[in-house]
């Protein structure tokens, strides 16, 4: 996700702990998921964190 100010910059989109949750959350239930690129996103801990307790439940067959 890019986000350009007015004058034309690019800015930082930065996700806190319920937005990294969810992100983790919604990414380990699409089963057919073939990429995700998110450029100049700051992430939270959460995601991970969301994404590690969820794996073995996850829809997802293969990471890499």
């Amino acid at each position: 996700t890019d986000r350009t100010t007015d004058s034309g910059h690019n800015e930082r989109l930065i996700l806190g702990p319920v937005a990294s949750e969810q992100l983790g959350k919604a990414v380990c239930t699409m089963p057919h998921i073939r990429s995700l690129t998110m450029k100049d996103v700051e992430l939270d801990d959460t995601l991970f964190t969301t994404m590690s307790s969820l794996a073995p439940s996850s829809k997802v067959n293969y990471m890499y």
